[in-house]
């Protein structure tokens, strides 16, 4: 009986550990959740998703995963869209579906995905990208 009750203690716990960790982001008035990193001109801001789901790659790589209307920010620039992935060791950023980057109220650009260079603040956009600054639009299949 005890053994049993061992066998099962250790499978739960090898369950536990085996399961990537999910929470619900939520805003708070205490402010943005920043990635983790030391400078906090070149961090993302996670400021608002409905879910995140943190997953360990490997000993040095964490992924943020965001689902459902994922609002971030860097710097004077706010992003938008359905489903993000952040990779804090490459410090690079996926995101999909309905994406909006808006620029300290000068420029609006839209996709459907965009791979963004954190540390360098370098854009790669595909899939209907239209960037307008009030005056022009530009439409492009890639940018």
């Amino acid at each position: 009986m005890r053994r049993s009750i061992l066998f099962l203690g250790i499978l739960l716990i090898a369950g536990f550990i085996s399961q990537p960790v999910t929470a619900q982001v939520l805003t708070s008035d205490e402010g943005p959740v920043s990635t983790p990193g030391g400078d906090t001109l070149t961090d993302v801001e996670i400021l608002g998703a409905r879910h995140l789901t943190i997953q360990k790659a490997n000993d040095s790589t964490t992924l943020q995963i965001l689902a459902g209307n994922v609002r971030l920010k860097q710097g004077n620039s706010l992003f938008f869209c359905d489903s993000c992935v952040i990779n804090n060791n490459t410090k690079i950023f996926e995101a999909w579906g309905k994406v909006h980057i808006k620029d300290a109220d000068t420029a609006d650009v839209y996709s459907n995905h965009l791979r963004y260079l954190i540390d360098k603040k370098l854009a790669y956009l595909d899939g209907a990208v239209k960037l307008t600054d009030g005056k022009g639009t530009l439409t492009t299949p890639d940018l």
